[in-house]
């Protein structure tokens, strides 16, 4: 059943005027885990979770002191 619904959805590739993107369409299957699945990741991704393949981010911190 998981595989079904992970294959509930085909992205194909769109190109026009030298852009590309995935548009998603539907599928004869069910895909209510695939959402599942995606919102989770948006979920993430929102906290700051990345995947093992992306690098860190180099963050510069800037030393403040209180003239006092």
């Amino acid at each position: 059943m998981f595989s079904e619904h992970m294959n509930g959805e085909a992205a194909k590739l769109v190109e026009s005027g030298g852009n590309s993107l995935y548009e998603w369409q539907d599928t004869p299957n069910d895909n209510h885990l695939f959402d599942c699945i995606v919102g989770s990741m948006v979920a993430a991704s929102h906290c700051g979770i990345k995947s093992a393949e992306e690098k860190p981010v180099k963050v510069n911190k800037r030393k403040t002191s209180i003239a006092g």
